[in-house]
């Protein structure tokens, strides 16, 4: 049995993510021409696209199925200079893709991991690189990558019999796995080949020469043996030498393994037992395991690419070619294998170089409706990762003249009770229209084309608002009658007449409306409404600080006409709304520096003020320039439009910066005893502090601590003794104010 040192993992952003139902890439619709039947609806993804399925409210109504093959030649897109310590050259164990198209290789003789953007000739080591050893800062024989959702770089660390998580820019890892030496124990790890992260963040481990796959769960300090056993390699064990580990969104978890050559192996949620799937011929050194469940495997022993479909029996060959135009004596070898969101194959080659095989793809993306409704679609990439499109309405075009509305009325001057009726006339209104009755300002009617009420004050006006669908345009259409204005005779009856002390006014001001009644008994009651909705206030007066925006107020009191009521006059008010400037903002600037401050405000903001002045470049803008030489509180004073005002304090906090020393030593003297984070803005907390020997081993952790407090630092002990001198390695993650995260790594010297 050949036992080489391979290669893959899942890249957890671009199956793990979609499966897990994250949004990991979206869809969008447009048309050729515009929201009539006719135009052609197109979906536009930066995924390349295998299925779209269209729906017409909300009732699929088309599936289109693309293509797709593979060019049997490969373009070099990273090394191929051979193997070396450059950084355009590499012996790949692993390679994997993110979101942006960056590539990651496993470099497993040079102990680092590269990081190649598009189009770059030449990579940088995003971790290792630091010459063979079991640091923090170290590698050894990495076998396979993965990355998280955060950036996060996890990576098998073979010859260390660990997994390390390295955090994006980090200078050192931190090992979340194994690391207690050679072992079949549960917090050991003998020969771990790939990591393969699920939804919950547990990570799936083949631990090669120990026949098993453990899950590890966050901060778990040992794992569970879930396929295989803690034994050596015997013909009888479930599993025999896994080499690579992936999972498909029904939780089956596929394992390739090096026995006799190669085999994969499926094993249902909390089976034990595995079913072989097929025969590959060869170790599969490179696995993946799409979102649509179907899986791909290359070898260290052949040029083939193999794929398993849901619901097959067999392998398909989707790559079979003598790729070797780099150096035809070497035998064929792929060691790790990834695809990206355009579905293009990456695979490691053991010529020292990363291959691309583009994928050729075609999926008709335009669908041309037949019907009027709300269109949408439902997108599948060729990792089979899903999205949505919003919805797009399609109309019917209008035809003849555009949509109007007129309005007659069979009396405009008549007796106080005395009934009028008022008719619309649509032109063209389209199939969806909708028609609205306002009296002065006021919603009335059922929305029928007819309007009858016997209850109308002197000098109100009456029209109708049609809505109608969107025809070829992307908004509404509204169209407003012409304006009836009545002229009603009280001949004798109570007659009522209001008045306001305001008409415009900031929302929260007072407005006071009153009441002059004629021709009515002495104790008349009254019913104020605004926007037609009574409010119950029985007096002649009415005061109240009515919401923001349009409103129309007017009063109703009994009366002895036929009708039983009079209606008074209508009086339309504006009412403006307040600005604000949300309280208790933060500004945190490091002492000596100049920066822009860019507090939250709310409101149509005309002029600013800020006091006092000093420390700031302008206090009539709403984001000057802040440097002042101590903490200040600032009062910002804002104005609106129609002159409603607000203020608030706004706090410039003057800080030392965040810092750690670089030595410290803990003799008792009082002077540089702790290594404790220091400085940091207002409200910062230390999310995780943690330090590490020179073997990864932590020696101390502190979580959700504030900085600036020794309290909270190390004192040099490690179990109750003091540490040996030397250099430590730690990691500091920080939230700051706002929510922002940041790790910050280095070294620290113990010296006695």
């Amino acid at each position: 049995m050949t036992r080489t040192l391979p290669i893959l993992c899942l890249l957890f952003g671009y199956q793990s993510l979609a499966q897990c139902g994250y949004p990991t890439y979206s869809a969008s619709l447009a048309t050729n021409k515009d929201h009539c039947i006719g135009s052609s609806l197109i979906v536009s993804s930066l995924h390349a696209l295998q299925k779209i399925i269209w729906y017409k409210d909300g009732v699929a109504v088309n599936t289109v199925t693309g293509t797709s093959s593979f060019t049997q030649t490969p373009k070099i897109v990273a090394g191929g200079h051979g193997q070396g310590t450059n950084n355009n050259q590499f012996f790949p164990s692993d390679v994997a893709v993110d979101q942006a198209g960056d590539l990651y290789v496993a470099d497993v003789n040079a102990d680092r991991v590269l990081k190649f953007t598009p189009g770059s000739s030449s990579g940088t080591i995003v971790a290792g690189g630091n010459g063979r050893g079991n640091g923090a800062n170290q590698l050894s024989g990495p076998a396979g990558i993965c990355l998280d959702n955060s950036g996060n770089l996890y990576i098998a660390d073979n010859g260390n019999q660990r997994i390390q998580k390295w955090a994006p820019g980090g200078a050192a890892g931190l090992t979340v796995a194994g690391q207690h030496g050679l072992g079949t124990g549960p917090d050991h790890l003998r020969d771990p080949r790939d990591v393969y992260i699920d939804c919950n963040g547990d990570m799936y481990i083949p631990d090669g020469n120990s026949d098993r796959v453990l899950k590890w769960t966050p901060g778990a300090t040992t794992g569970t043996v879930v396929i295989g056993q803690n034994s050596n390699y015997t013909l009888n064990d479930p599993l025999q030498y896994p080499l690579r580990v992936g999972m498909d969104p029904a939780g089956n978890i596929y394992v390739g393994e090096g026995y006799e050559g190669g085999r994969l192996q499926q094993f249902a949620p909390g089976a034990t037992t595995g079913t072989i799937l097929g025969t590959t011929n060869f170790e599969p050194t490179g696995l993946w395991v799409d979102g649509a469940g179907n899986i791909f495997i290359c070898g260290n022993s052949s040029d083939k690419v193999l794929e398993w479909s849901p619901g097959s029996t067999s392998w398909q060959t989707i790559i079979s070619a003598n790729w070797k135009p780099h150096d035809t004596f070497i035998a064929p070898a792929y060691y790790g294998l990834a695809f990206d969101n355009k579905g293009n194959l990456y695979l490691g080659d053991e010529d020292y170089s990363a291959d691309e095989c583009f994928r050729h793809t075609s999926c008709d993306s335009a669908y041309t409706p037949t019907a009027p409704g709300i269109y949408s679609a439902t997108v599948i990439d060729w990792n089979g990762d899903t999205a949505k499109t919003g919805p797009f309405v399609i109309n019917t075009p209008f035809s003849g003249p555009p949509p109007a509305i007129s309005i007659i009325a069979t009396a405009t001057s008549v007796p106080v009770c005395v009934p009028i009726t008022f008719t619309a006339t649509p032109v063209n209104p389209g199939v969806n229209a909708a028609y609205q009755w306002q009296v002065s300002g006021v919603n009335v009617g059922d929305g029928s084309l007819t309007y009858t009420n016997n209850l109308f004050a002197n000098g109100d006006n009456v029209l109708c608002i049609l809505n109608t669908d969107t025809g070829c345009s992307a908004t509404p259409v509204t169209v407003t009658s012409n304006i009836i204005n009545l002229s009603i005779d009280p001949q004798g009856h109570p007659t009522i007449t209001i008045t306001a002390t305001d008409t415009a006014v900031c929302a929260g001001t007072p407005i006071v409306f009153t009441a002059a009644v004629m021709n009515t008994a002495a104790n008349p009651g009254y019913d104020w409404l605004v926007n037609g909705v009574s409010i119950g206030d029985n007096t002649n007066t009415y005061t109240d600080s009515i919401p923001a925006g349009s409103q129309a107020v007017y009063c109703l009191i009994a009366s002895d006409a036929s009708c039983g009521l009079a209606k008074s006059n209508t009086i339309p008010v504006t009412i403006y709304p307040l600005p604000t400037v949300v309280p208790n903002q933060v500004f945190n600037i490091p002492y000596g520096k100049r920066e822009k401050i860019d507090p939250v405000i709310t409101g149509d903001i005309q002029t600013y003020a800020w006091t006092p002045a000093g420390g700031l470049s302008d206090t009539t803008v709403r984001d000057p320039i802040a440097n002042p030489t101590a903490t200040t509180t600032y009062i910002l004073s804002v104005t609106s439009y129609g002159g409603c005002t607000a203020a608030g304090p706004i706090t410039v906090n003057i800080y030392t910066p965040l810092g750690l020393p670089n030595a410290f030593t803990p003799n008792g003297d009082g002077h540089n005893d702790i290594f404790y984070v220091r400085g940091g803005p207002t409200g910062s907390v230390i999310k995780q502090f943690a330090v590490f020997n020179r073997w990864g081993q932590p020696i101390f952790q502190v979580h959700d601590a504030a900085p600036g407090d020794p309290a909270y630092g190390w004192n040099g002990y490690f179990h109750g003794s003091p540490a040996t001198p030397g250099t430590y390695v730690y990691i500091v993650e920080m939230q700051f104010p706002g929510g922002a995260h940041q790790v910050y790594k280095g070294t620290v010297v113990l010296i006695r």
